[in-house]
């Protein structure tokens, strides 16, 4: 759970615009 997490962070990170659609 907590690698999803990292996942979500680190995408979020280079694609603020993609955080959303991920989750």
């Amino acid at each position: 759970m907590q690698k999803r997490k990292h996942l979500i962070f680190f995408s979020n990170f280079r694609r603020p615009k993609g955080e959303r659609n991920f989750g």
